[in-house]
């Protein structure tokens, strides 16, 4: 039994040095991996860094450009120009988003006007006959 307990203890010990030994590298591997993965974030860090510092000194620049632009009155004057043409082509931009619309419109107004012509013609037709009756009567009054 004496044996039996001593190979017993030395398989234990020898298992648990082991484990202990796979234990110490998986923490090794993983301290390893870590400082590795916080390299990495200082790196990116500190380029990410120096991107937002080029960002705000574009961003200052464009302001001050922007407020101290010797052609601003120029700017301001053509965005005038452009703001007054976009008025000015609302129908146009009607027309080219409803052309049916303007068609129809456009149908209507023409059968309105050859109505109106047609019944002016007759107007004067009718006025012309009756000046002309009016004038065979004088004749044959006389």
């Amino acid at each position: 039994m004496a044996i039996n307990e001593i190979t017993l203890k030395e398989l234990l010990s020898s298992k648990i040095d082991s484990l202990e030994q796979k234990i110490q590298d998986n923490h090794t591997l993983q301290t390893e991996i870590s400082k590795n993965i916080l390299e990495q974030t200082k790196k990116t860090n500190g380029r990410v860094n120096k991107l937002e510092d080029k960002v705000e000194v574009l961003q200052s620049a464009n302001i001050r450009h922007i407020m101290n632009c010797p052609r601003l009155p120029e700017i301001k004057k053509l965005d005038d120009k452009i703001s007054e043409l976009d008025e000015s082509l609302l129908e146009f931009k009607m027309i080219k988003k409803n052309p049916k619309l303007f068609i129809a419109i456009l149908s209507v107004s023409i059968l309105i006007f050859i109505g109106s012509v047609i019944y002016s013609l007759y107007e004067i037709h009718s006025l012309v006959v009756d000046v002309q009756s009016d004038m065979v009567k004088k004749e044959q009054t006389k």
